[in-house]
């Protein structure tokens, strides 16, 4: 995963806290205004833990946009192991995590947005069918492992009721838009914002004419008013 680009954005001090997944024990982390009525759950991507760059310059951003944004760490990344957990203990994660921030949050679960980085985002769109969740964020979703887009991930996203929203580079390697354009149109209630040269990450050149600090703090715009 590209590391993150300076941006304007502070990052802010949260809140920690931790919860249970079966024997495991997992960090979380409370992005908080000071006051709020709705949250997002931000999930990592495969590579770094919740103290990575990318993942704490969104939820303090949106945490000044007066959104509660909780991070954490999935099982594999809180016992520092490089390789992901398997599918059922990734998806045991999310949902415990879930039911935590209700608690933290006072809550209910309509008020409570799932999402993530890549991984943390399909993991996401793998449960909300599970949960009350009513809206979903994707940042870099992985349509595809890179160099095989013969292997989408879509065949689960068309069942989904809940509202998407993509925010993808076009340089993506795990998004190819051209594979993705018609699958966007037969979902039933999905939006796409897409970063003109962005890679995996939403990172643009240093040629481009939008400044790394803007496609972020563009994107964060776009997920308030989306929330």
């Amino acid at each position: 995963m590209a590391a993150a680009k300076k941006s304007t954005t502070s990052l802010l001090k949260p809140r920690t806290t931790s919860t249970r997944v079966g024997e495991n024990k997992i960090s979380l982390a409370l992005y908080e205004p000071s006051s709020y009525k709705k949250a997002l759950i931000l999930a990592n991507g495969a590579g770094a833990d919740m103290k990575n760059t990318f993942t704490r310059t969104f939820a303090s951003g949106l945490a000044k946009r007066g959104i509660c944004v909780v991070t954490f760490n999935f099982v594999y990344q809180e016992m520092k192991r490089k390789a992901p957990d398997k599918k059922p203990l990734l998806e045991d994660t999310y949902k415990a995590v879930l039911e935590k921030v209700a608690l933290e949050t006072e809550l209910k679960e309509p008020q409570i947005a799932l999402g993530g980085k890549s991984m943390g985002g399909r993991i996401a769109t793998q449960i909300v069918s599970q949960t009350k969740c009513k809206k979903v964020v994707l940042l870099g979703y992985p349509l595809h492992p890179p160099g095989a887009p013969e292997k989408l991930r879509d065949a689960h996203l068309y069942e989904i009721g809940a509202e998407l929203l993509f925010i993808s580079g076009d340089r993506d390697p795990f998004m190819t838009m051209k594979l993705f354009q018609p699958i966007l149109k037969k979902l039933k209630r999905a939006t796409l914002l897409t970063v003109e040269g962005g890679g995996h990450s939403l990172d643009v050149p240093k040629s481009s004419a939008t400044p790394q600090a803007t496609v972020y703090e563009n994107a964060m715009d776009a997920i308030a008013r989306f929330l």
